[in-house]
C-alpha cells in the first residue's frame, strides 16, 4: 500500500472533487468551511491509478477539499479539526505526518495535505453511511492552481503527469512549476529543493520549448458557457483520442433531486467507464461549480498567471 490514504480525488475519481469555491475574478477566504460532501456512492469501486495511492478494499468513499489563502490558515483550520469534539475517526493519527505533502512534497510536485476519516455519527439519518471512509484534502489557492493545471495537461493531452505517464519533458515541467510556485507564493520549497531558482526556470524554458503547454493553455476556452444549472449535477468528460488531441467536449446533467443524480451517475458510470470521465457534483451556484471543478471547463488561468509572474522576477 501506498503511503497516502487514496489513490481517488475527492469523489472519489481522479481528477474529481468537492470544495469550497470563491469566485474566478477574487481570491478565497482566508479559512474556508468544508463545502457540502457529495453524497456516498455504495459499492464506489476505486480504479487501478490515481494520485496518491490506494489502500485495499477502500470501495466506499466520499470526500471534501478545503483551499485556504495561505499554508498557515491551512495549519491553523487543520489543527481545530484535530480537537474538534466528534466521534469520526482519523486514520494514522499516531503519524501526524503520514499524508503531509507539504513537509514531504511528493516526487512529481504535489503539494497539500490529506486525511481520512470513518464516519461515526448517531442520528438516525445519518448512521446509514457509519463505517463511510470520507478523505479531507487541504490545499491552498496556490497549491490548488497547480494540481488543476496537471489535471487539464491530462484532459487536453494524451499525456497523464498525474500518473507520472506520458511526455517525460511535461512530467518534469510540472515539477519546475510546483517548485516556482512554492518559493514565489508561499516562500517554501517543493521537490527540487537543492536547485537555484535561476536553475528552476531555466528548466521549466526549457520543457515548455518541447511541451508548449502553456501556450495550449492560454489557447483553450471551455465549451460550456451556459446551462441550466441545478445543485446537482452529473459531469462527464470524454476521453480524447489520439486524432483529436486538445479538443475536449464537456456534458453537464443537470438535476433537483440528489437521488436522480445519483441514479444517472451510476448509470453513466456504468455505461461510459473506459470512454469518459463521469463526476457527480454538488454546488450552489454555476461559478462556484465552475471555479471548483475548474479542471472540467479547462480552466488554467490562475496557474498560467502564477507561473508568469514567478518567471518575470
Amino acid at each position: 500500500m501506498n503511503d497516502a490514504p487514496s489513490q481517488h480525488e475527492s469523489a472519489l475519481n481522479p481528477g474529481k472533487g468537492h470544495e469550497m469555491s470563491h469566485p474566478a475574478t477574487e481570491k478565497p477566504p482566508a479559512k474556508a468551511p468544508c463545502a457540502p460532501v457529495m453524497p456516498p456512492l455504495p459499492q464506489r469501486k476505486h480504479q487501478s491509478a490515481g494520485f496518491c495511492g490506494c489502500p485495499a478494499r477502500m470501495h466506499d468513499i466520499a470526500g471534501c477539499r478545503i483551499i485556504f489563502e495561505t499554508v498557515e490558515d491551512l495549519l491553523i483550520f487543520r489543527n481545530s479539526l484535530h480537537n474538534a469534539n466528534f466521534n469520526h475517526k482519523r486514520r494514522g493519527a499516531d503519524n501526524e505526518e503520514r499524508w503531509n505533502y507539504l513537509v514531504n512534497p511528493k516526487s512529481d510536485g504535489y503539494r497539500g495535505i490529506h486525511e481520512v476519516y470513518e464516519y461515526d455519527v448517531r442520528s438516525e439519518g445519518g448512521k446509514t453511511w457509519n463505517g463511510l471512509n470520507v478523505e479531507i484534502q487541504f490545499r491552498t489557492y496556490a497549491q490548488h492552481a497547480w494540481s488543476t493545471a496537471v489535471e487539464v495537461a491530462g484532459l487536453l493531452t494524451m499525456n497523464k503527469p498525474k500518473f507520472g505517464q506520458g511526455s517525460q519533458e511535461l512530467i518534469n515541467q510540472f515539477r519546475f512549476a510546483s517548485e516556482l510556485i512554492a518559493r514565489q507564493y508561499e516562500g517554501s520549497v517543493s521537490c527540487l529543493p537543492d536547485l537555484t531558482i535561476q536553475e528552476v526556470k531555466d528548466g521549466f524554458n526549457d520543457c515548455e520549448q518541447k511541451t508548449r503547454i502553456v501556450g495550449l493553455f492560454r489557447s483553450v476556452n471551455t465549451k460550456v458557457v451556459d446551462i441550466d444549472f441545478k445543485k446537482n449535477n452529473v459531469l462527464v468528460f470524454p476521453y480524447v483520442k489520439m486524432e483529436d488531441e486538445n479538443q475536449s467536449v464537456l456534458e453537464v446533467h443537470p438535476y433537483d433531486n440528489v437521488f436522480r443524480a445519483i441514479e444517472r451517475y451510476n448509470a453513466l458510470e456504468e455505461k461510459m467507464s473506459n470512454v469518459a470521465d463521469v463526476v457527480l457534483v454538488r454546488a450552489d451556484s454555476f461559478d462556484n461549480m465552475r471555479v471548483t471543478f475548474r479542471n472540467y471547463f479547462a480552466d488554467t488561468t490562475d496557474f498560467v498567471s502564477m507561473i508568469e509572474e514567478a518567471l518575470a522576477e
